[in-house]
């Protein structure tokens, strides 16, 4: 194993300039060997960072097995970094907002699903459809990833709200009616006041019954 790794760093090395092709097809069969050493797999997430380009979605689908991974947060990170840098600019990456979403709503991991809800709240467009993947998310059991989702909606909220943003802004009305929900009805609260436009009228029926919430943190917020 040794060796493999020194041959990933060598590989690392020289990736970028001139062994791209290679060193995806390396990282690749590392990573969709889900029995491979922690070592190695963050090895091979390295090497995928080094190589990441804007608009490489062929590096951004093998980025993905990373981004899926429950026990090593580096690796997460690197995979997160890897898409952030395939993605190019705000907007630019409609399909990978999908696949994203996708990781999203299936990961049976709630660390890489949380990764995946922030990315999309990093590289989709304002306004886009990746809000309504976010509209889901808000009703992950896991607060981690619910409580993303409501900061990426916010963070993706357009001057003039469309379709997705309106149908984002009623899941997030929706969970001020869950009284078992204290901690993710405070993030909402907390986020509703840079709401505008359409909709806007909802919000303050929403925030005046909160107001009167039983639960202290939630009335505060």
């Amino acid at each position: 194993e040794e060796l493999r790794l020194a041959a990933i760093q060598a590989l690392k090395e020289v990736s970028r300039r001139d062994a791209r092709d290679e060193a995806l097809f390396v990282a690749r069969g590392i990573l969709e060997d889900r029995k491979g050493s922690r070592e190695l797999r963050l090895a091979a997430g390295a090497l995928l960072q080094a190589i990441a380009g804007p608009s490489d979605f062929e590096v951004a689908r093998v980025a993905l097995l990373a981004l899926d991974e429950r026990y090593s947060c580096s690796l997460r990170t690197h995979a997160a970094h890897t898409l952030r840098s395939c993605a190019g600019p705000r907007g630019a990456s409609p399909g990978l907002v999908l696949e994203l979403a996708r990781v999203a709503a299936r990961s049976e991991w709630p660390e890489a699903r949380c990764e995946a809800v922030n990315l999309v709240g990093q590289i989709e467009d304002f306004g886009g459809e990746g809000m309504i993947a976010l509209a889901a998310a808000l009703e992950d059991k896991h607060d981690e990833v619910s409580q993303a989702a409501v900061r990426a909606i916010a963070s993706l909220w357009p001057p003039e709200p469309g379709q997705a943003s309106q149908q984002a802004l009623q899941a997030l009305l929706l969970v001020l009616a869950q009284p078992e929900r204290a901690e993710l009805r405070c993030e909402v609260l907390l986020v509703l006041p840079r709401l505008v436009g359409r909709g806007i009228s909802e919000a303050a029926a929403a925030v005046g019954v909160a107001l009167a919430d039983s639960d202290v943190s939630v009335s505060n917020a």
